[in-house]
């Protein structure tokens, strides 16, 4: 009975974690990406990498 507990409390560790590291992070580079790729496209600024594409 005691491991059913423990082990429960681990899956909810774990999804608590996952649930306030991952959605800022998204949501933080669904408004970098746009502005990055502004900057890079940029005339003036081409000596700036470009980001890495993901597809």
């Amino acid at each position: 009975m005691e491991t059913v507990i423990v082990l429960s409390r681990l899956q909810f560790a774990f999804t608590v974690m996952f649930h306030y590291i991952f959605p800022p992070l998204t949501i933080g580079w669904g408004s970098f990406s746009p502005i990055w790729k502004r900057v890079t496209t940029s005339p003036e600024n081409r000596s700036l990498p470009p980001l890495p594409s993901s597809g």
